[in-house]
């Protein structure tokens, strides 16, 4: 069988990669979806775009086919006798009226195949000239249980399970497009990929996932009026790791990694860190100053480090689990008062110096 799969997995690399779009233009891959659990599944298989989407999706097809079918040797005059079948237009797979599902049964199917094809279509005329439709575009397969084992009723109690509210955005302008189209719940899923700073206000309760942000700062001018997770991220900045100015909800870390000064503006109502790591940046900064409620737990703390700070009257921070942070590293910013420290269930507070 054909051989020349593009892998979707763990990856930030485009499967249609070409920005000149032109009448008659053929962009073909060939899918490979498996399974190594042991338990059935279903799968939607979706395209994203990376940049802005115009009207000249109108004009670019999609082509199916649920198998693999190899490039013909010479170009077809239509892409329908090769057994691929049109699902539509780019801008209507890009909307999710169409969809691709199927399912994978341990035991007896374990992976599937699908060729994909996009053609713009020959007819399309002059005033799609210098139109883009995204500078690239991903193949993201969404998966979930199936109703296929049983229990002792019948094999139906996976009848409602549905997909992860997953988009992904491997760049830094899919990223902010992400965020300002975000529902609440939903999951903006950068697969590894590197991008530069990231400046934005936050809507949306989303979480943000397997994302570098490195630039002069990782996070710079951010607000956040949703409650907002950042998990599985890397925060690299010659200043600034992560700086949230404000806004009138939260933000959550977990299992992030941090180079660099890390504040939070005093409107936010808390900012919580989970299994993270910080270290100094390049300039010698690397700390944490808190403006509200704060919680710091099970992280680790590289020997670069310098502080932590309580930059606002009243306000509780909590300390819990840490490795390589003592009290020593610990202030109150100026003249605080009011300031609650608790480390590892005690009360500190008084033994608090100033910074």
């Amino acid at each position: 069988g054909y051989t020349d799969y593009t892998s979707v997995k763990g990856s930030s690399a485009p499967v249609f990669n070409y920005e000149l779009w032109e009448p008659g233009y053929t962009d073909w891959a060939n899918v490979k979806v498996t399974t190594t659990g042991n338990l059935a599944l279903k799968y939607t298989m979706r395209i994203t775009a990376e940049g802005t989407v115009s009207e000249l999706g109108d004009v670019v097809d999609v082509y199916y086919a649920p198998s693999e079918i190899a490039q013909p040797a010479t170009r077809p005059a239509d892409l329908a006798t090769t057994g691929l079948t049109r699902l539509g237009t780019l801008s209507e797979v890009l909307a999710g009226t169409i969809t691709v599902n199927d399912t994978l049964i341990p035991g007896s199917n374990t992976e599937d195949f699908a060729t994909i094809a996009l053609h713009m279509q020959e007819t399309a005329g002059n005033e799609f000239q210098d139109k883009s439709v995204g500078s690239s575009f991903s193949i993201q397969i969404l998966a979930t249980q199936y109703t296929y084992e049983e229990d002792s009723f019948d094999d139906q109690y996976d009848l409602n399970a549905e997909y992860p509210n997953v988009v992904l955005a491997t760049t830094l302008s899919s990223m902010t497009q992400a965020i300002d189209n975000a529902v609440d719940g939903e999951t903006i899923d950068a697969a590894g990929a590197t991008m530069g700073q990231l400046t934005k206000t936050f809507t949306k309760d989303v979480t943000v996932k397997n994302a570098t942000f490195e630039a002069g700062n990782g996070l710079r001018n951010c607000y956040a009026n949703a409650d907002v997770v950042f998990e599985d991220c890397t925060f690299k900045g010659a200043t600034y790791g992560a700086h949230f100015d404000g806004g009138n909800g939260s933000v959550t870390f977990k299992n992030c990694e941090f180079y660099g000064w890390n504040s939070f503006g005093s409107t936010l109502t808390g900012v919580t860190f989970e299994n993270c790591t910080f270290h100094e940046s390049t300039n010698g900064y690397g700390c944490i100053r808190f403006y509200q409620e704060g919680t710091v737990k099970n992280c680790t703390f590289g020997s670069d480090f310098h502080w932590i700070d309580a930059a606002k009257d009243d306000i509780s921070i909590t300390l819990t689990g840490n490795t390589g942070i003592d009290a020593s590293y610990l202030f109150n910013n100026g003249t605080r008062t009011g300031v609650v420290w608790t480390l590892d269930g005690t009360d500190i507070s008084s033994s608090v110096g100033t910074h």
